[in-house]
């Protein structure tokens, strides 16, 4: 989407100046890995169903993904289909490729809790899945995994677009 579509779109929603800075951020990026960033309360769960809501406007399925139940109920909350991390590398990818693969967004909440292992099983899978664009959400300053790894932050620091939603509105 171009930046004044987003903009229009997000005063017409009524979302915060933060939040439209993310969406415009997030929506108009041209990279396959980009990130949301928050603390608790910062809405972040009310901006990604803001975001799913515009994206399906264009037609593009968008999937949710979270480390643990609880993430996936907050996706599921922004009405976005969602499972575990887990579930998804431990399934079969599809066998027959879509042509409109690349038609669709994965969004990863609480990516703080994820491993190295995690993520790159995350992103190959997404990879022969042809996705579109993979969106990275939570507070990499939080905790992090059990397992070895930060990949998220480590992704940021080596310069993966992230959006940051800074008002705790709770």
């Amino acid at each position: 989407m171009q930046a004044r579509e987003v903009f229009a779109w997000a005063l017409q929603r009524g979302l915060y100046v933060d939040q439209m800075r993310v969406a415009v951020q997030t929506l108009t990026a041209k990279d396959w890995l980009t990130a949301i960033e928050g603390k608790a309360g910062a809405t972040k769960t009310t901006t990604i169903g803001a975001l799913r809501e515009v994206i399906e406007q264009q037609g593009i399925t968008v999937r949710g993904f979270g480390p643990t139940t609880g993430s996936v109920r907050a996706l599921e909350e922004a009405g976005i289909h969602a499972r575990t991390v887990a579930s998804l590398l431990a399934s079969q990818a599809p066998r027959a490729q879509s042509e409109l693969s690349h038609r669709s967004v994965w969004i990863v909440d609480e990516s703080s809790l994820l491993s190295t292992r995690q993520v790159y099983g995350l992103l190959q899978r997404a990879r022969d899945e042809r996705v579109g664009r993979v969106i990275f959400v939570g507070d990499q300053r939080q905790h992090g995994a059990v397992e070895a790894g930060k990949p998220v932050a480590q992704m940021q620091q080596a310069g993966m677009r992230t959006a940051r939603l800074d008002v705790i509105r709770r």
